[in-house]
């Protein structure tokens, strides 16, 4: 594909999450045409259509070990953190054993 001379191949890209500049990001071509993508995560909660770029508040799962953002976080203690999905049966294991 031809790309027409007036397009920089570099451009400045605010990140649309978190508004973070990320400089110099290369100009990519498909048969949509042309276009400035982030490198990013999709955050992996049901739902969330959030695409998380480096400096996005972000966290991994310490059970499924996978990325969410920040607004998933559900449980967080001593350095643990549980997406919601992983932290209902943690809390079911705990009112049985405080039962």
């Amino acid at each position: 594909m031809r790309i027409r001379s007036n397009i920089p191949r570099t451009a400045d890209v605010d990140c649309p999450n978190c508004g973070a500049t990320h400089l110099k990001v290369a100009l990519q071509v498909d048969e949509g045409g042309a276009y400035y993508k982030i490198d990013s995560t999709p955050c992996n909660q049901d739902g969330c259509h959030k695409r998380l770029c480096s400096t996005c508040s972000q966290f991994r799962c310490s059970d499924c070990l996978l990325t969410f953002c920040e607004e998933h976080l559900d449980v967080e203690y001593s350095g643990f953190k549980l997406c919601s999905v992983c932290a209902r049966p943690r809390a079911e294991e705990y009112e049985e054993a405080c039962a």
